[in-house]
């Protein structure tokens, strides 16, 4: 199995109008040697319900990605900068309180696959800059995400979080 990059943030956090909001955020990244793409998932919630949540199996070099088996009620419309990184199957959604376990069993199902898609990939040794170059995009892309940075700033700091 190819290494994987894990970028995993939990946070508690005061925001304005809520009292305090709870983020999940976590990233695989796989080593520059597969072009496969990058998981990730976030769920940003209040100690009363979830706000909002987000999956998707971002593209680097191909077109590999995975649609949700479940269905959802309210989408989550995507900012602009989502929709430079993310593929067109990617889950946006405010989950309701009878969405939770759909939407538990949607994020294992999608990783566990995820994990098998990379268990069986070979190495693409002749793609590796570009392969960096789209992680690295999509990591940049990542930071303009705004209520994200707000959170990092409150827990780390401005230094930590930038």
């Amino acid at each position: 199995m190819p290494l994987v990059l894990v970028f995993f943030y939990s946070a508690k956090c005061c925001v304005p109008y809520f009292s305090f909001s709870y983020v999940l955020h976590f990233t695989c990244f796989p080593t520059e040697k597969y072009q496969h793409p990058i998981f990730g998932f976030d769920i940003i919630c209040t100690e009363k319900k979830a706000l909002a949540a987000f999956m998707d199996w971002s593209p680097v070099d191909n077109t590999t990605t995975i649609e949700s088996r479940y269905k959802f009620e309210k989408p989550y419309p995507l900012p602009e900068w989502a929709k430079l990184i993310f593929s067109p199957a990617a889950l946006a959604i405010i989950p309701n309180d009878y969405e939770m376990h759909g939407l538990s069993n949607n994020v294992i199902e999608s990783f566990e696959l995820y994990l098998d898609v990379l268990n069986n990939s070979k190495e693409s040794l002749d793609r590796t800059d570009y392969i960096i170059a789209a992680q690295n995009r999509h990591s940049k892309n990542q930071q303009k995400n705004e209520r994200t940075f707000n959170v990092l700033k409150a827990k780390l700091g401005l230094e930590d979080a930038s």
